[in-house]
């Protein structure tokens, strides 16, 4: 069975991914990240495949969110991708 993310999963990643003793000390993760909380605001029934396709752009299949350029869905062992 397929499991969906929610937006607050994709905003908290965000932060954990970022900060420093706990808190956002770069300039533009601080903005990056009220912009993220602002979207989520005013949208909470957003997908986090939604919201990242509108803070981040558009997403290609052939790429997985997260990891960097070059790693496919099918490199990741025992991972699955969605068809949408």
């Amino acid at each position: 069975m397929s499991e969906r993310w929610h937006s607050t999963d994709f905003t908290t990643i965000f932060f954990e991914t970022r900060k420093k003793d706990n808190e956002l000390v770069e300039p533009k993760a601080i903005e990056k990240q009220a912009q993220l909380e602002e979207m989520v605001h005013e949208d909470p029934s957003l997908t986090t495949e939604e919201l990242v396709e509108n803070f981040c752009g558009p997403q290609t299949r052939s790429h997985v969110f997260g990891f960097g350029g070059g790693v496919k869905a099918e490199d990741l062992k025992g991972g699955t991708s969605s068809e949408s």
